[in-house]
């Protein structure tokens, strides 16, 4: 496909204002954009491999997690996003949500989740 944002039945739809946020200005097409987040996810899981953290299923390791995955490629990278999706939860439900997702790891109680 040419077109950047011209999303294949199986991508995730994005709002004019998200496509906004994309830092790249070389990626012409979607599957540079994919080819380029697949780089950064891999270079943000490492970074969560690497940071030896005791607890990784706090809010605040998630949304760095997001951030180095996702942070040198959109703008509104690790934050939560505020947009209806053709998949997944409501953006307003996904801070209240994840906290039990969290706990029900049991590997962290809901007093150490923050």
């Amino acid at each position: 496909m040419s077109d950047l944002f011209q999303e294949p039945d199986d991508a995730t739809l994005l709002a004019p204002a998200e496509r906004d946020g994309l830092k790249l200005t070389w990626t012409t097409t979607r599957a540079d954009l994919n080819a380029a987040e697949q780089d950064k996810i891999d270079a943000g899981a490492a970074w969560a491999f690497r940071s030896r953290r005791a607890n990784i299923l706090t809010f605040a390791f998630s949304i760095a997690l997001h951030r180095q995955m996702f942070g040198q490629v959109w703008d509104w990278a690790g934050h939560y996003r505020t947009t209806e999706r053709n998949i997944g939860i409501a953006p307003y439900r996904i801070g209240t949500w994840s906290a039990p997702l969290r706990w029900s790891t049991g590997f962290v109680s809901p007093a150490v989740s923050t």
